[in-house]
């Protein structure tokens, strides 16, 4: 689906001209009808005399039934009429297997209608360093049928190579939502169950306050790849043994951060320089011991896994600077709840209904495989002023509804916010001292009150 075929969707923070988020208003109003008549009826049969009272409150009833009758079949042809999810590779990923992979396995995909799991286990069979006959054995059926189908003729040199790209890598280097979804899913489960949080939680806890703290700030800064590269394993886990106990300030925290504000600095160039190569405003990065100090102690108190780590240090700096901007634009627009943490909404909500989960009935292969050139063109397109009246990812979360009636949904009745706003003992928040490392429990809702 090319972008100038898409109407875009403009709402207010309270509704959405989507056809699933009409209907509900629809339903919502017949509702409202539905209790007015019955309540018109009980009047009716108290307030007035007989036969007056059963003939008024009759009618009354009647008008009540049929506009129940109406409701019903609303609401079921609402459910009919919810478009079937595609599970065909979207053509702007299309574009992106044909430059990273071939033209010729980007026609094979795109004529044979491979699925995401199919072309997975397509592209797993290709890089296998094994002779044409046992990489056809090892395809599953249906994909090796659709290769006959599209002619072996014209695949067999792709076959007889195994010198491709990961696809999962290609994936994480090109989209922004299933970098989202893969780097929740790599967070620490027992952290996650040690917080009380559920799975529908995850995506809003590891997207969102870092350190869990009252601070506005997030992973996403440009600081982060850096600190990352030169802290070593032994180091990380010094730091981790002093945040949990609270004795942030033992000399052995300051050796380490005397160590790493030179070792860092070598990193500010690279940042720099990618900053230019992307159109979002740069940020002013100086690695001193205030910033490596509160950092450090956030990173280690929130529990972000080797291989989240390992992650951020795999992504590429133009793709992690515009991670950064679109975050940190949608925190610093306004206090308001439903953008406070632009990423932390996007991808929390995300992750929660399931549309970027393969494995998932509502998994939607448009969203989890939605290249950021899309996304980059939606949003110059849609809100092209430097300072947007509609937060970025608020932004992104309206375009991403033209391919998701799950998520217009889930917009529409204010999913986003409540989430977000979820009260002390659900999604814990603390007030951090940043000389001991030492942290007080409070909630998200007293944390929006206090930044």
């Amino acid at each position: 689906m090319s972008l100038s075929n898409i109407s875009p969707i403009q709402r207010n923070q309270d509704s959405c001209s989507c056809m699933p988020c009409s209907l509900s208003v629809q339903i919502a109003f017949q509702i409202a009808i539905v209790t007015i008549l019955l309540i018109g009826v009980a009047l009716a049969l108290i307030l007035l005399t007989f036969p007056i009272s059963y003939i008024v409150g009759g009618i009354l009833g009647a008008l009540a039934l049929v506009v129940l009758i109406v409701t019903v079949m609303l609401i079921i042809a609402k459910e009919k009429k919810l478009p079937p999810v595609s599970t065909v590779i979207p053509q702007d990923f299309l574009r992106v297997i044909r430059d990273v992979y071939s033209h010729c396995i980007a026609s094979f995909v795109e004529d044979q209608k491979l699925t995401i799991s199919e072309l997975r286990a397509f592209i797993d069979v290709l890089r296998m360093q094994v002779s044409l006959v046992e990489k056809l054995a090892a395809l599953p059926e249906v994909t090796r049928n659709k290769v006959h189908s599209f002619g072996l003729e014209n695949l067999q040199e792709v076959l007889e190579n195994y010198q491709w790209a990961d696809l999962e890598s290609t994936i994480l280097q090109h989209c922004p939502l299933h970098w989202l979804y893969k780097f929740v899913t790599l967070g620490d489960l027992e952290i996650c169950h040690r917080e009380g949080l559920t799975k529908k939680d995850f995506g809003y806890f590891w997207l969102g306050p870092l350190g869990q703290a009252l601070k506005r700030v997030t992973i996403f800064s440009p600081a982060i790849p850096g600190i990352l590269k030169e802290l070593t394993y032994e180091e990380k886990k010094c730091l981790e043994r002093h945040a949990r106990t609270a004795t942030w300030d033992d000399k052995n925290v300051k050796t380490i951060i005397n160590r790493l504000i030179d070792a860092c600095q070598k990193h500010v160039s690279e940042i720099e320089e990618s900053q230019r190569e992307c159109a979002h405003h740069p940020f002013k990065l100086e690695y001193t011991a205030e910033l490596l100090h509160s950092k450090l102690l956030l990173l280690c108190l929130h529990g972000y896994s080797t291989a989240q780590y390992d992650l951020i240090l795999n992504t590429s700096p133009q793709f992690w600077h515009w991670l950064c901007c679109l975050d940190t634009r949608d925190r610093n627009r306004d206090q308001s709840p439903s953008t406070l943490f632009g990423i932390c909404a996007l991808g929390g909500l995300l992750c929660a209904l399931g549309v970027l989960d393969e494995s998932s009935s509502k998994y939607n292969v448009s969203l989890d495989l939605m290249v950021l050139d899309t996304i980059e063109k939606a949003l110059k397109e849609h809100q092209p002023t430097i300072f947007p009246a509609q937060g970025e990812g608020e932004l992104l979360l309206d375009f991403c509804c033209q391919y998701s009636s799950v998520l217009a949904q889930a917009i529409q009745s204010g999913k986003p916010t409540q989430h977000l706003l979820k009260v002390e003992g659900v999604f814990p928040s603390y007030s951090v001292n940043f000389i001991t490392g030492a942290r007080r429990r409070q909630s998200l809702a007293k944390a929006i009150q206090e930044t």
